[in-house]
C-alpha cells in the first residue's frame, strides 16, 4: 500500500513538473498590455496556433492527474 501511494505522489509530481513548463510555454506567447497591465495572448496566427495547443494539452495532463 505505501509503496503504491509512493509511486503516485511522485507521478503526480512529475505531472506538477510538465505543468510548470506548459505555463512557462504559454507566458512565451503572451505579453503585458500597456494601458491594463493585464497578460494578453499575443496576436498572431502562429501565437494562436501554439497557445491552442499548449491549453489543451494542460487540459489533457490535469486529467491524467486526476485534478
Amino acid at each position: 500500500m505505501k509503496e503504491e501511494i509512493m509511486k503516485r505522489a511522485r507521478m503526480l509530481e512529475a505531472y506538477a513538473d510538465v505543468i510548470g513548463v506548459l505555463q512557462d510555454r504559454e507566458r512565451w506567447y503572451q505579453h503585458t498590455d500597456e494601458e491594463t497591465g493585464e497578460l494578453v495572448d499575443d496576436d498572431g496566427e502562429y501565437s494562436a496556433a501554439n497557445l491552442a495547443a499548449i491549453r489543451e494539452t494542460m487540459k489533457a495532463v490535469k486529467k491524467l492527474a486526476g485534478v
